[in-house]
């Protein structure tokens, strides 16, 4: 019996080692308004940048513009991100890695605030499909609502206080935390109203 363990010890570390292995190999891509990707081969060119997905062999495009930065395997940020205002990206290159900074930080941890007006739009929308007219009414006026209010900048949905004083961290996170406020509620408004009148066409057939 003790043998089994040991063995059962030994595989789980090699693993362990095998996946730190590999994920130390991999390149991690700062991308601006987007989730960070992790790649196995990096390209950059003038005008845009390839890359490979692990255990992918199709190499993808995306206009360089959209790039921040990459994380090197070894641990070496190598920030690729030029302020150009023609193309809106008027932040130096600290002030949008704060801005990014503040989107990580929503996108990570202000979804739960966000699931709020999520599961009030479910009933919004199923009371909306009572009528056809107002019920599509409410799909658009709802998620419009919820993204004119103002987000939480509270530290229990992600707001980091050390960065209390910075505004482009502030922006980032608002933007990142009305975005999927507004996309949730959209949604969750749109899925109470189809159920709601599979529902009613049912019951009032």
């Amino acid at each position: 019996m003790p043998m089994i363990q040991r063995l059962a010890q030994l595989g789980l570390f090699l693993l362990f080692v095998a996946f730190t292995k590999t994920a130390k190999s991999q390149y991690e891509l700062m991308l601006i308004d987007r989730p960070r990707i992790l790649a196995d081969s990096v390209s950059l060119a003038p005008e845009f940048f390839e890359y490979r997905k692990p255990g992918q062999h199709k190499m993808r495009s995306m206009e360089r513009d959209k790039l921040f930065a990459i994380w090197h395997p070894g641990g070496r940020e190598e920030v690729v991100y030029l302020p150009d205002s023609s193309e809106g990206n008027w932040f130096s290159a600290e002030q949008m890695h704060d801005y990014l900074e503040g989107q990580e930080d929503a996108r990570r941890c202000y979804k739960h605030r966000a699931n709020r007006g999520a599961i009030i739009g479910v009933f919004v929308g199923a009371g909306g499909s009572i009528s056809r007219l107002y019920g599509s009414v409410l799909i658009a006026a709802y998620p419009g609502l919820v993204g004119a209010m103002k987000p939480s900048f509270s530290p229990r949905h992600g707001y980091n206080p050390l960065m209390k004083e910075n505004v482009f961290y502030r922006e980032g996170f608002g933007t990142m935390a009305k975005r999927m406020s507004t996309r949730r509620a959209f949604w969750a408004t749109l899925s109470g109203y189809v159920a709601g009148t599979v529902v009613f066409s049912f019951v009032f057939r």
